[in-house]
């Protein structure tokens, strides 16, 4: 008897992680989203809420390492005072939950998007992002970009 008690305890623990993971996972989906909004519509604030203060990005094409909550702010106001910049898109195919509910990894593709009297650029390809809860928050900790594909003048090496 003890041994069922035990595993219908232990089923129980499980789903109920599961469905916290379910969750969990929504939120950073969502969260994603609103980043998106923020980029295409130029409100940075959106685009900062979830980035911790210690974000890191790697850059697609430059490989170059973007460090600071602050750095990145700049690094987006200056994309959106660029006429030809349209947007960054970041499509998240998985994303998981840690096994305590504290970090968590997004996998999916990113397109870069620039208007210009010419052609245009679009560029894109494979990103990661590493998500860590702090006092009930998502933050978004680092992202990583690896550039697969590039058409258009903003590619020129």
């Amino acid at each position: 008897m003890l041994m069922i008690k035990s595993l219908v305890t232990a089923w129980a623990v499980a789903f109920a992680c599961a469905a916290g993971a379910a969750d969990d996972a929504e939120t950073v989906r969502a969260l994603r989203t609103e980043s998106n909004s923020g980029l295409l519509t130029r409100q940075i604030d959106k685009v900062m809420a979830d980035l911790s203060n210690d974000f890191v990005l790697v850059g697609g094409t430059s490989g170059i390492a973007h460090a600071g909550k602050a750095l990145m702010r700049d690094y987006y106001l200056e994309s959106f005072k660029e006429p030809a910049f349209v947007t960054y898109i970041r499509t998240p195919s998985q994303i998981a939950i840690s096994d305590d509910g504290v970090r968590a990894v997004e996998h999916g593709t990113w397109q870069g998007v620039w208007r210009d009297s010419a052609s245009g650029t679009l560029m894109g390809g494979d990103y990661q992002a590493h998500w860590s809860k702090r006092d009930g928050k998502w933050l978004d900790r680092a992202e990583i970009y690896v550039t697969l594909h590039c058409q258009g003048p903003v590619c020129k090496p």
